[in-house]
C-alpha cells in the first residue's frame, strides 16, 4: 500500500474523517463535469481513500476502528461535505459511523 499523505491543509476533529474523493470511473465520455458538481451529485462515486481520521472516531478505539489511513472505502450516500483542498483536490468529511465498506485486496 502507498503512503498517504493529507496535503489538504484540513484536519478532522472529533468523529469526522477525511476522505480524499476518487475520480469519475468514466473518463470516456464527451461531456464533462466541473469537480464540484460531479461530487456533489447523486450519481458520483460514494468511494474515497481515507487522509486523515479526527481523534475521537470509533469512541478513540483504533483496534476496533472500520477504517484506517490509506484504506479505499465507500461511504452513505449523502455523508459530510465536499471541501477544496489547498493541494487543488476535492475532499469530503465524513462522521465514523457513514463508512459501510472497506475495499480488501488480494495480494496473494
Amino acid at each position: 500500500m502507498q503512503e498517504v499523505k493529507n496535503n489538504s491543509g484540513w484536519r478532522p476533529v472529533g468523529h469526522c474523517v477525511l476522505l480524499r474523493a476518487f475520480e469519475l470511473a468514466d473518463k470516456q465520455s464527451k461531456l464533462h463535469l466541473p469537480d464540484q458538481v460531479s461530487l456533489s451529485s447523486a450519481s458520483c462515486e460514494r468511494q474515497g481513500i481515507v487522509v486523515a481520521i479526527g481523534p475521537d472516531c470509533w469512541n478513540g478505539e483504533r483496534e476496533h476502528a472500520r477504517a484506517k489511513v490509506g484504506d479505499k472505502v465507500m461511504v452513505t450516500q449523502y455523508a459530510g461535505g465536499v471541501i477544496k483542498g489547498e493541494d487543488g483536490f476535492f475532499y469530503k468529511m465524513i462522521p465514523d459511523h457513514s463508512i459501510y465498506a472497506v475495499l480488501e485486496t488480494n495480494n496473494g
